[in-house]
């Protein structure tokens, strides 16, 4: 089902064939799956050609999530990482970018559907265009990895024209959180390859401990069968219709929270239009009269501390590698968030700014700025516009 799905082409339109794939411990096992048979891939490709194999590399955008990480550091693999970019406002990696940090050492490049930072879907289909150019020019066979964890089971209900999956040419493997947007509890994943070509043998084990032969694919045996009934009852009680519905109202959801939160004026909104329903969002900078633009003297982070108060966990957090001065907040749509919720949340964050708006507060930077003042220290930097935001008021710093 979720092969056809993904217009793999070892299924066809009735559902007739063998799928490739593997029901995992979330997708962390997936992508560690997944990124096995590209390194063991590419590797026995070297071989064959007498070139060395000893140092594959993987190209991704830092937004990649942290199990990324782990498979290369796991697996002796070289991160190449695609740095966010502050000045430019780009959170991800281009399909340029990817295909310009690609050499005959690389075992594949990593799409990211739905970032963990603001939701945003990379331009898959981009990337798919310039591998294809690099493995022509070349003679190389770079394939992609899509990390869909969170928009693989949101893109196909509400985004068909979104090609992300196995309708590119050199998409060759896609992980998805069933435990996310697939409705079911924390612990399921699945790993799904374009066609058994795809999935190296030595990652396959044949067992018929339970009477029939069966292909194990995993980096453990034993787990639970409940999450993967589940994942089954939600496909088959919901069907494309259900999955629509509820992933459209998901949407409408994140884009009322959007419009309010923007209406404020304190912010502004990070998330894409088309991606995961999340809203991300960081502070606005104040205008002096005079035209200049200095920082606030509270932050995500403390006005996350007051939500907190108040019952709500939106995290605060900063954006990766590239663009770490960026403070950003986030509130993840789930389907049991509904429009009431919507409108307490936003009313809670109001009412968290209007605090910190009111009350004398200083940022843990800020803090140290004044503590260097009241020490003697000479400062590496000031921002006159912290002084300016003072309005007077006198400050005493006592060291601890």
């Amino acid at each position: 089902m979720l092969a056809q799905l993904y217009h793999s082409p070892a299924v066809d339109a009735d559902g007739n064939g063998d799928a490739i794939g593997a029901p995992t411990v979330g997708s962390s096992e997936a992508i560690m799956l997944c990124g096995l048979s590209m390194k063991k891939r590419w590797q026995e490709r070297r071989k064959a050609q007498g070139l060395d194999y000893s140092t594959p590399n993987l190209v991704m955008a830092t937004a990649t999530h942290v199990c990324w990480e782990k498979l290369c550091r796991y697996w002796d693999i070289e991160t190449r990482y695609i740095p966010a970019s502050a000045a430019e406002e780009r959170w991800a990696a281009t399909p340029e970018l990817i295909a310009n940090a690609c050499d005959e050492n690389t075992i594949g490049v990593v799409g990211i559907l739905g970032s963990t930072y603001n939701g945003e879907f990379e331009d898959v289909e981009g990337m798919d265009a310039k591998i294809e150019e690099v493995n022509k020019k070349n003679g190389w066979n770079i394939v992609i990895h899509v990390d869909g964890a969170s928009g693989a089971m949101v893109a196909p209900f509400i985004y068909p024209d979104v090609k992300f999956d196995f309708r590119l040419k050199n998409v060759a493997s896609i992980n998805i959180s069933g435990h996310k947007y697939g409705l079911v509890l924390p612990g399921l994943g699945w790993a799904i390859w374009r066609s058994e070509e795809y999935l190296h043998e030595s990652l396959v084990f044949w067992c018929d401990y339970l009477g029939n032969l069966e292909r194990s694919i995993t980096l453990n045996f034993s787990r639970s069968a409940s999450n993967v009934v589940a994942q089954y009852y939600q496909l088959l009680r919901l069907g494309r219709d259900g999955y629509t519905k509820i992933m459209s109202n998901l949407a409408n959801i994140a884009k009322f929270v959007r419009n309010e939160i923007q209406e404020t004026g304190h912010f502004d909104i990070v998330s894409k239009d088309i991606g995961v329903p999340l809203v991300a969002f960081k502070l606005k900078m104040r205008k002096h009269a005079d035209g200049t633009v200095h920082h606030r003297m509270y932050d995500e982070f403390q006005i996350a501390e007051r939500l907190r108060i108040a019952g709500w966990v939106i995290p605060a957090y900063s954006m990766p590698a590239g663009a770490e001065e960026v403070k950003l907040m986030r509130i993840t749509i789930r389907e049991d968030f509904s429009m009431s919720m919507a409108s307490a949340v936003v009313g809670e964050l109001k009412g968290a700014v209007d605090w910190l708006e009111k009350h004398f507060t200083l940022t843990k930077e800020d803090m140290e700025l004044l503590a260097g003042v009241a020490l003697g220290k000479k400062m590496s930097r000031l921002d006159s516009s912290l002084m300016s935001g003072l309005k007077g008021e006198k400050v005493v710093v006592k060291p601890c």
